[in-house]
């Protein structure tokens, strides 16, 4: 099986997660992520944000929608990351 992957999508998306994950840094408490964590925290925040808004009935087209739902999902993971980090009491 071959993949086509487009490289101008790839790019998008890359800068889409980067962008969310310092949005919600930001709108969380301005924790000091580095880029490469921001990257990944907006990543996996369009990842949990594409699974949970459309369950909810919440759908998103375009870049913009695509921003959004990755933020939400961001500052969800950072919500859960939080609650684990104060029970553990780190």
């Amino acid at each position: 099986m071959l993949i086509n992957i487009d490289l101008s999508n790839l790019l998008i998306t890359l800068v889409i997660g980067l962008a969310a994950g310092f949005v919600a840094n930001y709108l969380f408490g301005k924790r000091n992520f580095s880029l490469l964590t921001s990257l990944f925290l907006g990543l996996g925040g369009a990842f949990v944000g594409g699974i949970i808004l459309p369950a909810l009935g919440i759908r998103a087209w375009g870049i913009i929608g695509n921003f959004i739902t990755a933020t939400v999902g961001a500052l969800l993971l950072l919500f859960v990351v939080s609650l684990f980090s104060r029970r553990s009491g780190v």
